[in-house]
């Protein structure tokens, strides 16, 4: 018997960085409608960092005089954001390497 393809994850753990408060790891859907509720506005911006690791921010512009939360490879990001891992088109789980990354580069 040939095996078919493994079966789509139904959740992703993703590093969530509010605008305001602490950093934390969240399980939530793996679709587009629950990964977009992450972000302050819901629409997704998706900026490649590494190889493997996609930082995903809110698309809408800052209003003028908003300060930013933080930035990453001369990336600007205002409002609520999230790290997960690329696989092929989709997204996976963050691995401890790729956490170890993150916190390299996000202060």
């Amino acid at each position: 018997m040939i095996a078919g393809p493994p079966p789509a994850r139904t959740w992703v753990r993703v590093l969530y960085i509010p605008a305001h408060g602490v950093p934390e790891f969240r399980d939530v859907g793996n679709d587009l409608y629950s990964l977009a509720g992450l972000t302050s506005e819901g629409y997704l911006q998706a900026l490649k960092i590494t190889r493997d690791l996609i930082l995903f921010c809110d698309a809408a512009l800052p209003g003028i005089g908003t300060s930013y939360n933080f930035s990453v490879h001369g990336h600007f990001v205002h409002g609520d954001a999230f790290f997960a891992r690329r696989e092929g088109t989709g997204v996976v789980p963050l691995t401890d390497d790729d956490v170890s990354t993150i916190l390299d580069l996000v202060p």
